[in-house]
C-alpha cells in the first residue's frame, strides 16, 4: 500500500508501516490469513481470523471495519480475537484509499463509499469464501456504526445480525450537540476546508488534509475535549500500509449527505447498540432516536462515558462480552 508525504502542519502523529507478510499469522487460539476482494474496481484486503477448534461447519462470521479514517489494524483485533475465542470467525477489512487496500486519493472518508466497501466484503464473505456461513453478523463502530446499520437494510437475507457501538447516526440530528462540543468557529472552518478540497482537488488533481484530530481549537475534523487523545490511543506502534493523522477536508460536507438514520425502516434483523451518554463526537440523542425507530429490533445499552471508553480496559471486557452473548443468540443459532 502506499505511504502518503505528510507535512509537519498536517501531521502531528504518523507511524511506521507494519512489517507483517501477507502470509499466516498465527495466535493462541486463532489463525489469520489475508484476503483480498474488489469494490468500485479497486483491490481492497481484508483479514480473515478463524478458530483453531472449529467444531462446527458452516462457521459463523462477522465481518467489521473501522470508524472515521481507521483502518482494521487500529484496535479491531481485540475485538476479532475476543470473538474468535468463542468459536466466531472475523472478516476485518480496510476501506478503499486505507491501510492495505488500494484507491486514490489516500485517506478520503466519505460513508456512501465506504457503504459500498461493505457491499463488497459481504458478497466476497457469502459468496466467495468456502467453509462460512451464508449469514453474517456485522461490528462496526464510531463513523462504522452507522456504516453497519445501512449494510444490514441492504443485505436483509444476508445480515443475521449487527452490533453498532458508539454509532454516527446522523449529522443533522447531531448538530446542536457538535456546536456543543466543538464550536460554531471550528465547524465553520472545517466547512471552508471542506470547500477548499474541492476546488483543490477540481483543478490540481490533489486533496487538501487537515489532520483527523486535533486539539481543541487547532485545525481538524474531530477537535472536541479530549478526543484527539481518545483517537490517537487506538494506534498501534505498527500499522499495515503506514498511517497518517490526516483525511482530505471534503469530509467536512459529504458527511452531511450521509444519513444511516433514514435507512433504519428497512433493517430487519436484530441490532445492539452500545452508546456514551457523554459521548461528544456520536452524540446520545439521535442514538437514542434511532433505537426507538427501530423498535423491538434494537437493543440500547448506555454507558457512563465518552466515546473511546469502550475500547480500551476496564469498559473494553464489558462491551466485548456483551457482543459476544449477542452474536451467540442470533448468530450462532
Amino acid at each position: 500500500a502506499l505511504l502518503l508525504p505528510c507535512g509537519p502542519r498536517h501531521e502531528p502523529v504518523r507511524r511506521e508501516p507494519c512489517p507483517e507478510s501477507d502470509g499466516r499469522v498465527d495466535g493462541p487460539h486463532w489463525s489469520r490469513t489475508t484476503e483480498y476482494f474488489f469494490s468500485e474496481g479497486e483491490r481492497c484486503e481484508g483479514w480473515f481470523y478463524q478458530p483453531k477448534t472449529a467444531t462446527t461447519s458452516p462457521t459463523p462470521v462477522i465481518i467489521m471495519a473501522h470508524g472515521f479514517g481507521l483502518q482494521k489494524d487500529c484496535r479491531l483485533p481485540a475485538y476479532a480475537e475476543e470473538y474468535v475465542k468463542h468459536g466466531f470467525a472475523v472478516f476485518s477489512f480496510d476501506y478503499r484509499g486505507f491501510g492495505g487496500s488500494d484507491g486514490e486519493p489516500r485517506h478520503v472518508v466519505d460513508g456512501r463509499e465506504h457503504t459500498k466497501d461493505w457491499d463488497a466484503a459481504i458478497q466476497h464473505v457469502t459468496r466467495h469464501m468456502p467453509h462460512v456461513a451464508s449469514r453474517v453478523g456485522l461490528f462496526g463502530t464510531s463513523f462504522a456504526g452507522g456504516h453497519a446499520l445501512v449494510a444490514a437494510a441492504r443485505h436483509p437475507g444476508a445480515v443475521a445480525c449487527a452490533v453498532s457501538q458508539v454509532p454516527f447516526i446522523d449529522t443533522w440530528r447531531s448538530l446542536p450537540d457538535l456546536i456543543r462540543y466543538q464550536g460554531l468557529v471550528a465547524l465553520s472552518l472545517l466547512t471552508w476546508a471542506a470547500i477548499r478540497d474541492y476546488v483543490r482537488s477540481t483543478v490540481l488533481g490533489k486533496p487538501f488534509y487537515i489532520p483527523t484530530a486535533a486539539l481543541p481549537g487547532d485545525e481538524g475534523v474531530l477537535t472536541a475535549d479530549g478526543v484527539k487523545e481518545g483517537y490517537l490511543g487506538l494506534i498501534p506502534p505498527s500499522v499495515r500500509g503506514g498511517w497518517c493523522n490526516r483525511v482530505a477536508a471534503r469530509c467536512g460536507i459529504n458527511t452531511l449527505f450521509y444519513r444511516p438514520y433514514s435507512c433504519l425502516d428497512a433493517v430487519a434483523c436484530p441490532v445492539l447498540i452500545q452508546a456514551g451518554i457523554h459521548d461528544p463526537i456520536c452524540p446520545i440523542g439521535p442514538v437514542r432516536r434511532a433505537a426507538r425507530r427501530l423498535g423491538a429490533r434494537a437493543t440500547l445499552v448506555e454507558w457512563d462515558c465518552a466515546h473511546f471508553e469502550p475500547y480500551a480496559p476496564p469498559l473494553f471486557a464489558r462491551a466485548a462480552a456483551q457482543q459476544v452473548a449477542f452474536f451467540k443468540q442470533h448468530l450462532a443459532a
